[in-house]
Formats: C-alpha cells, sequence, structure tokens
C-alpha cells in the first residue's frame, strides 16, 4: 500500500509519524548521490565521504550511532540489471 499525509488533513498523527523515516530516506538519497559509481567510499575506516548539507550531516550521525532504544536499518532496493533487482542493508553504524 502506497499513502501520503496528504490523506488525512485533520490528523497530524500520520505526518508524525512519518516525519523521522522521511528525514532519513532524505539524508540517505543525499549520502548516495555523492557516492562513487562502484558504491564504495573506501572501506571500513575510510575518511572518504561525500559533502553532505548540516541538516544530512546531522541526521547521518544520529543514524550512525547505535546507542538509544530506537532501532534503526535502511533497506536498498535497486535495479540489479534488466527485469532483476537487488536487495541489500545500508550500515552506517561506528
Amino acid at each position: 500500500m502506497m499513502n501520503t499525509v496528504s490523506v488525512d488533513t485533520q490528523n497530524r498523527a500520520f505526518e508524525d509519524f512519518v516525519a523521522i523515516p522521511d528525514l532519513a530516506a532524505g539524508m540517505v538519497a543525499e549520502v548516495l548521490s555523492g557516492a562513487p559509481v562502484d558504491g564504495a567510499f573506501g572501506g571500513p575506516g575510510s575518511c572518504i565521504q561525500p559533502e553532505l548539507s548540516d541538516k544530512s550531516e546531522i541526521i547521518a550521525d544520529w543514524f550512525g550511532h547505535s546507542t538509544g532504544r530506537l532501532k534503526k536499518s535502511c533497506i536498498l532496493i535497486d535495479r540489479a540489471s534488466e527485469g532483476k533487482f537487488g536487495i541489500g542493508e545500508l550500515h552506517m553504524g561506528r
């Protein structure tokens, strides 16, 4: 099922529910738009990183921390070849 927050303009609960995933998705899109063609930033421990906006930098820092009670994960689905898709998990933890 696909939906937008405009389906119920009287109740802001749904908009609040999707706010954090929306911000995180924007950050992931910004991170991946700066990725090299091979998708690698230099491997574990590499200091090669894309330039991020201030907002995405803050969200990426939050997303990368594994402490706290909120569990975070990012599942990526991308076209692998004609008619096929690849599925993976983006690991941003420290």
